[in-house]
């Protein structure tokens, strides 16, 4: 799945080191599955489910998210942090009463090293 995310992190900094939390927003771009010999399967795109033949896709495209943040700001103005996401909407396409899996979220953790431009 390659989606874009937005963190808004409120930040709290003491001496070099940060802690952050805030919302997070995230827009599905790609989620293909190779299910069947006939190739990959598009996740996101909408296929007729049940017997009324309502369009609907297996992944909703937009979730919203909870962020959490930490890390340290070297002197040198170098840093590291790492921080966990945790997807909060259900993304599931299908409910459990269409016959589905009922709820899907996401959850990312990430490192990032990285410089301060400026003072």
């Amino acid at each position: 799945m390659l989606a874009i995310d937005l963190p808004v992190n409120f930040l709290y900094k003491t001496g070099g080191f940060f802690l952050g939390l805030g919302p997070n927003f995230s827009y599905g771009i790609s989620a293909k599955a190779n299910l069947s010999e006939e190739g990959d399967e598009d996740w996101y795109k909408k296929q007729p489910v049940g017997e009324g033949g309502e369009e609907k896709s297996m992944l909703k495209r937009f979730e919203i998210g909870a962020n959490l943040t930490m890390g340290y700001q070297f002197k040198n103005n170098f840093l590291i942090s790492t921080n966990y996401t945790q997807g909060i909407n259900n993304i599931s396409g299908y409910g459990m009463d269409e016959g589905g899996e009922g709820k899907m979220h996401t959850r990312q953790v990430g490192i990032s090293i990285g410089y301060i431009i400026g003072k």
